[in-house]
This record gives structure tokens, sequence and C-alpha cells, in this order.
């Protein structure tokens, strides 16, 4: 840290009460249009209208809040708002999880074409009766929820101590930038510390409002109005999202390409924070794959991507299925290489960031550092990753304990270190299909290993966000810790209540709940192309080819003082093209910005107009959900 603060905690009455407030009002909200849309969309925006409402009740009250209080309600609200996935649709460890959904996948249709739904292991799946009566407290959920236990404690227990270990290493030693969470630190001080307004001056609270006011109208047709057409039963676009595709205009000149433009505002406005050379870098690494690259693999018929692609197939589709065919095995060598090569090439940083297993000083303390030494959480973490190899194995001892021990210790620790970097110094990205390769390369026989929860993909690059949140907002992390584990019993048990209500009302899926019916056969098939083994996506040579070419590319941007671009060039390489292209119509935006109103006012302005963006998409998101769970109760009406 570069400059003395003294942290702050920002849990009190107040925070924890308008957390609370969040949970009860807007889980059934998400729960709600998830079933009806399959989107999560309302998860971010809860935390904007949360944040927004109780900074200015606290304002009219006489007691304004202050920028910690309003740094956890953010921070912690968009997590736990979002808890109802547990129980329908989630990740766990990269395997598609969620308790109904898991129950359906066994006794789908689909499945049973497979025939492989007596294979799959109760641990998993319940037996018929629990899903048949749609009841949650049904007895035959126990060992679904015991296996739920274990896997959280351990989990949760390895993401927050990697988080912390990459909080010393990228925030306390490195001090990365991490633009995406640049406006948010900003939006969180602008409405919680009012700029004094000067004649002739627009502060940073006006910013905030007029781009969430240009936000707002923006969202009405793209978000609001098709929200409430659903209510109604009809389907209405206004404007496509999430992005234009014009593949189909693309792959007349180039076979397989893959490309669009992105149509909501908040990837606009990454464009304002994240560095322009970053930017361009991320593009130029989605392109080369997905619109090079795939037209490369068609016209020379490589992979089973040329047998699949058809003409017109759309950017999501081309994407996919070139990173299933093709690209797994090269993009986790790119970003192995990128996330390491720095560390590697400046080993004093790793030196630097260790020596704080120690505890810190009064001194160093004052200046950002955590009350604890750093051994507790890389203890914490290997404790936590020993007890989830142990919790894996004896769900499939046949598969090799070596396995479970090389993902859930090394692989994660490394995928943390990996995404944490890219976050601190450009976009996060996630590696796709890192779980099913490395099964792929085991080559056990049997099903049990598909199913069991291994730590591929680690969120420890969302923890450290969340922590450079609590540095620009002088917020203790450690307060952020208690107060996400002090409501998370709170917000599962809420999450359980809603789901088992909407769930006794209508079967899950069925027509009553639209999204469920179109997403979850897609996933129940693209699920079982890995379970029955129908697909060959592991190539380690590929792998040792991507590892290579990003080292090679590292090394020559560092001659030329551009060493930071290659975790940019990774990025985009794992991004699907219309994000980092209107990503970089952002930063083009905000160079002519810059240009007409003087680099010191973008500077100073920048981040606050990128959160009004984000805030304005938010309020029209809550506005529109509310209006249609409104009329969607309506028609239980007798008229």
């Amino acid at each position: 840290m570069k400059s003395d603060k003294i942290l702050k905690s920002g849990v009190t009455d107040r925070s924890i009460l308008a957390i609370v407030y969040v949970i009860l009002v807007f889980q059934p909200a998400v729960i709600f249009i998830y079933l009806m849309t399959a989107q999560t969309a309302l998860y971010v925006a809860a935390s904007w209208a949360a944040l927004l409402l109780t900074t200015q009740l606290c304002r009219l009250s006489g007691r304004p809040i202050t920028k910690q209080e309003a740094a956890l309600i953010y921070l912690v609200s968009s997590p736990l708002v979002g808890q109802g996935a547990i129980f329908l649709f989630t990740q766990v460890g990269g395997n598609p999880g969620g308790w109904i959904y898991q129950a359906y996948f066994r006794y789908s249709p689909i499945t049973a074409t497979f025939g492989i739904g007596e294979y799959i292991p109760d641990w998993y799946s319940p037996l018929i009766d629990a899903w048949s009566s749609r009841n949650l407290l049904h007895p035959g959920w126990i060992l679904i929820a015991r296996n739920f236990i274990i896997w959280f404690v351990c989990a949760i227990t390895m993401h927050i101590s990697l988080g912390l270990i990459c909080r010393r290493l990228y925030i306390e030693v490195e001090d990365l930038p991490f633009p995406i969470v640049q406006p948010v630190s900003s939006a969180i001080i602008a409405l919680s510390e009012p700029e004094e307004e000067k004649e002739g001056r627009l502060t940073r609270l006006h910013m905030l409002g007029i781009c969430s006011v240009a936000s707002l109208l923006y969202a009405i047709p793209a978000y609001g109005i098709p929200f409430i057409a659903r209510a109604y039963g009809y389907v209405f676009a206004g404007i496509p999202i999430p992005w234009v595709d014009i593949s189909n205009i693309v792959q007349l000149v180039f076979p397989g390409a893959s490309l669009g433009f992105a149509t909501d505002l908040a990837v606009l406005a990454l464009g304002f924070v994240i560095p322009l050379n970053v930017t361009v870098a991320m593009v130029v690494g989605s392109l080369a794959l997905y619109l090079v690259g795939n037209h490369l693999l068609v016209s020379f018929g490589l992979t089973g991507f040329a047998k699949e692609y058809g003409f017109g197939m759309s950017v999501s589709d081309a994407w996919q299925r070139s990173i299933f065919n093709a690209w797994a095995s090269p993009l986790v060598g790119l970003a192995i290489a990128a996330g390491l090569m720095p560390l590697l090439r400046r080993p004093r940083l790793l030196v630097d960031a260790f020596k704080a297993l120690r505890a810190p000083t009064g001194q160093e303390r004052r200046r950002g550092q955590l009350g604890l030494p750093l051994w507790i959480p890389v203890a914490a973490f290997l404790a936590a990753a020993l007890a989830y190899t142990a919790f894996d194995y004896y769900l499939a001892p046949d598969f090799p304990v070596w396995f479970f021990l090389l993902i859930n210790v090394g692989w994660s620790f490394l995928y943390a270190l990996i995404t944490a970097r890219a976050a601190g110094v450009a976009y996060p990205f996630s590696i796709p299909y890192v779980r099913e390769i490395m099964i792929m390369s085991v080559g056990a026989p049997g099903y049990t290993q598909w199913f069991v929860p291994i730590e591929t993909n680690p969120v420890a690059e969302s923890w450290t966000q969340w922590f450079k949140v609590c540095d620009l907002t002088d917020t203790d992390p450690m307060s952020f810790i208690k107060a996400t584990l002090l409501v998370f019993p709170f917000a599962i048990g809420m999450a359980f209540f809603f789901v088992n209500s909407f769930w006794k009302l209508a079967p899950i899926p069925s027509v009553a709940y639209p999204g469920t019916v179109v997403a979850w056969p897609v996933q129940n098939i693209f699920q079982l192309l890995f379970v029955t083994g129908s697909k060959e996506i592991f190539r380690p040579l590929w792998l040792a080819y991507g590892f290579i070419a990003m080292t090679a590319i590292y090394f020559i941007l560092e001659v030329v003082h551009l060493g930071p671009l290659a975790i940019g060039l990774a990025a985009g390489a794992a991004t699907v093209p219309p994000i980092p292209i209107t990503m970089l119509i952002g930063a083009m935006f905000g160079r002519l910005l810059a240009w007409i109103m003087g680099e010191e006012w973008w500077q100073r302005n920048r981040g606050v107009m990128a959160a009004g963006l984000t805030l304005g998409e938010g309020i029209t998101l809550v506005i529109g959900v509310v209006i249609a769970l409104a009329m969607k109760a309506m028609w239980v009406l007798p008229y």
C-alpha cells in the first residue's frame, strides 16, 4: 500500500438490516425471473437498488451512511441474493448442480434415452419419491443436504482463503488497479460522501444521476418491457440482448467465424475503466481464436467443429462448439502461461507476499494490511482442500485419490493466482471445460467421477475484487467476511423456503416456468455428452502449444515494456467476441470524452459514469420485475 489509511468496520445494525431487507425482498424476485427466463441479471441490480435506497433513506433521517456501511451493503447483497441457485441450478465445481436440477437430470426423458439413469449415484440425485413429492423437506433429500453442507464448508473456506492470499499478493504487494471494481468504489463513495457543490461544476453524484437516467431510458425497451410482456405471455425484444449477432454476414467471407456486438451498457461501461491497450489486446485475443482460428478450422477440416459447422451458426453456438472441439486445451495453456510468467519473471513479488506469514505490525495495519498473519489463510486453504479431497475420494473411491489431490490443492491454487491477476490487470475470465478435460485425461471407466464436486473453478478472483473494493473504500476486509458469514445462513434458509414454495405451486421444469423448459433440457444434453464419453476434447499437445505460444508472446511484450498485455490476450481468448468488441467501443468513446472535456475531468468522472450506466439498468430491472410479479399474481384473482 502506498498511502497510510485506517481501515474501519462496516458492520452496523443499519448495514445488516439493509442486507436482510435485500434478501427478503429481492431473493424471491431473482428466483422468479430465473424460472421465467433462465436469466440471473437481477443479482447485481438488487445490490445497486439496495445501496441507492439505503443511502437516501439514511440521508433523509439525518444520519448519512458511511462509505464502509455502503460498501458492505453492496458487496454482501449480490452473492447472497442469488443463493436460490443452490436449490435450482448452479455450477458446483464446474459440474452442473442444484438440488432440483440434479433430480431432474436423473429422471428426465433425455437421460432415459442415453440409458444411464440407474448409474447416477444417490448422493447426487435422490430417489423417485423425493423427486415426485415436489418438497425439499422430504427425507429423500437428507443425503443431498449432507453432501451440500460438507461441500459448502470446504468450498467457502478455500475461496475466502485464496482470496486473502491473492489480496496480499495483488493488492498489498503489487497494488494492481483492478479496473472492473473502480466504478463500484466510485459509486459507493459518491453516494455515501457526495462532493461539495461548486457553481458551474457537475459533481460526481450529478454525473452518476445523469448516466443512470440515460441508462434507465435505454434499459426500458431492453429489459423492462420484455419482462412485463413475458408476464402476459408475449415475447418482445426491443433491443437484442445480450448482443447483435452478425456472424451470418461475416461467415460469407470467413466460414466458421463468431462475431457480434454486445448491447448491454454495463459492457460498454467496462471500456471506460479498463486501459485502452488492454482492451485492444482482449479484442485481438478473441478475434484470433473465434474469427481467424475458427475460419482456419473449417477451411482445413480440423477437429469436430469443422463437421458441426453450418452457415448461419450463431455467435454463441460457434463460440461454444469451437471451444468444445478445439480451443479448450490451448486455453488452459494460454491462461497458465499468462498467469505464471509475471510471477516467475519477478519472483520478488512472491517473496514480499509471503513475508506476511508473520503478523503485521501496527504501522502495517494502518497501511491496509490484515490483522492476521498470512499463514492462517494458507493453513485454512490447505486444511479445507485436503478435507475436500477426502470427501471426493469417499464419494468416488474407484477414482485415483491423486487426481482429487492434484485438482483441489494444486490446480485450485494455480487457478486462483491466474484469474485474480487477470482481474487485477484487465478483465476476470474463466477457463471453459477444465473439469471435463481433466477427467477425460485420466480415462477411468464408469460414471461416478462425473458427479463428484471438484474445485476446478474457485471464485478467488471474485473475493479478491471484493477485497479491492474494501481497500478503495477504507473498509476492513475482515468485517466484510464477518458480515457475509453472519448473514449466509439466513440467506440460504430463505432461499430454501422460496424455492420450495415455487416448486409446490408448479412442477420444475414446466410450462408454468418457461425459462427452465428452455434451458434445462439443453444443459441436460450437454452434460450427457461428457458423462457418456461421446466427445473427446483433451489434447495435451495443444495445451503445451498454448503455453509455449503465450510464454513467447509474454517475453516479446516484456521487451517493449508491455508485459501486462499478455493477460489481456488470454482474457480475450476466453471471452466471446461481442464482449471485448463493445468494450473497445466504450474505450474509444471514453477517449473522445477525454479529448473534449480534458484528461483530468475524464479521470475524475469515468468510474462514476461507468457505475451510473450499470445502476440505471439495475433500477429498470427491479421495476420491471416488480410489475411482472404483480401482474403474475393477479392471474389467480377471480376476475
